[in-house]
This record gives C-alpha cells, structure tokens and sequence, in this order.
C-alpha cells in the first residue's frame, strides 16, 4: 500500500466542506496528484478556508462545472467577501456565477513571475548572439537577473550582473521591467498602485514583446489584480 493510496482513502472520509461553516476569505488552488487507476497526475481544485488557514475540501478536477457545483452548494454563500486565486479562467468565472458578494484577489506572486519569466524568456533569446561559451556562462549567472535588486551584493554580484548589462543593453531594459513590476506591490494605495502601472506600461519599448504580453494577461485581469490593494491578501497560505 502506498502513502497515495492512503491519502486518497483518507480523503473520502473526510467531512465535506459544505457542512461546515462559510469563511469570509476563500482561497483556490490546484494539487497535482495520481487519482486511483490513472498512471498520470491530475489537477484536483483544492479549496481553503482563508480565515483559519485550514483545508475545506479536495475536489477531483478545477473544472468549472466542478467548482460551480461546489460554490452553490455552501452552507452561506453571501458570506464570502474575498476569494484569493491565481489567473484560471474557469475559477473566475465560477466564483463571479456562484458568490455574489465576493470580490477575487489575484496571488500577487503569480503577477511578478510574469515578469522573471518574461526577462528569463529574453535572456534565453540572446543565445545565437552570444556563441555557446558566453551563453552557458550567462545561464550559470541567470539569478542575478531573477533575484531582487535588493538581494544582490555588491561584489561580484552587482558587478557580474552590469558587465551583462553593458555586453547586451536590452538585458538592463528588460531587467528594470521586472524590477518595476515588483515595485508596484509597494504602492501603499488602489490609485498609486494603478498609476505606477500605467507608467510601467507605457515605458515597455514595442520590439520586446515578452513584457508586452505581461501587460496584456495584466489588462486582461486588471480589475482582479488591483482587488489586492484593497484587501492586501495572498494565496500563501493556499501554496
């Protein structure tokens, strides 16, 4: 018997979540997991009580027909106030269909790893430029692009990171994107926060469309990503 095995037995003992008490703050998420007789991992919706930090329930797909069914059927649906999530369609949609009263809250990680994803996507774009020695050696060196400014030493790490800067300038432009996104997160209000977006958009020059397409999945969600600034909750507690 495997600790899978267990877990899935376990699992169908469990009270369900619809018998207990509708929390104010609801977290979503998904767990990949091997459901019994499959040989791949599977996307489960995995549903946490934001007030307690507790699991509520386990569901066996993040379908949205899946997670309406769930959300209609809670003991007090016009309790929950907030719903913190990453940027899943179906979510979404489930959660403005089923909880009139709540208001969704885009894991402000999700948004910022767009941006370390887009400056790694760039870097990775240089590849020809570079010739195989200079390319290997700037992906050992890739994390003093991804981590915070803030985070690096000044020797070497600054210094390694701006003698990249000089031999590619797109890297530094690319690189003063990310860290601008990240900066938005310090806006201490919804219209500060939004202004300094409107900045950071204005300010991606048109040939890199790694962080026009940041921009775009922002717009796309924009009034669920400034949510945070009213209710400043993460999913961390979900992750």
């Amino acid at each position: 018997v495997t600790i899978r095995d267990i877990f899935l037995q376990e699992v169908k003992k469990l009270e369900s979540g619809l018998e207990i008490e509708t929390p104010s703050i609801i977290g979503i998420d998904e767990i990949h997991i091997q459901r019994e007789g499959k040989h791949r991992k599977q996307a489960w919706a995995l549903i946490c009580n934001g007030n307690e930090h507790t699991v509520m329930d386990l569901l066996p797909d993040r379908n949205k027909s899946t997670i309406i069914e769930y959300f209609s059927n809670l003991k007090n649906p016009y309790s929950v106030q907030v719903v913190t999530m990453d940027m899943w369609e179906p979510y979404r949609d489930a959660v403005y269909q089923t909880l009139p009263n709540a208001k969704i809250v885009i894991d402000k990680f999700h948004v910022v790893k767009m941006a370390n994803d887009a400056l790694n996507t760039l870097r990775k774009s240089f590849k020809d430029r570079l010739g195989k020695k200079k390319n290997k050696s700037l992906k050992q060196e890739r994390y003093l692009l991804l981590k915070r400014e803030h985070d690096l030493k000044p020797l070497p790490d600054i210094a390694f990171r701006d003698a990249w800067f000089n031999e590619i300038p797109e890297l530094k432009v690319a690189y003063d994107l990310k860290e601008s996104l990240f900066k938005i997160y310090d806006a201490s209000t919804k219209s500060e926060a939004k202004m300094l977006y409107n900045k950071w958009k204005a300010s991606i020059p048109d040939d890199m469309s790694e962080f026009r397409e940041v921009a775009k999945t922002i717009d796309n969600w924009y009034t669920e990503i400034f949510n945070y600034f009213d209710y400043k909750v993460t999913n961390a507690f979900v992750e």
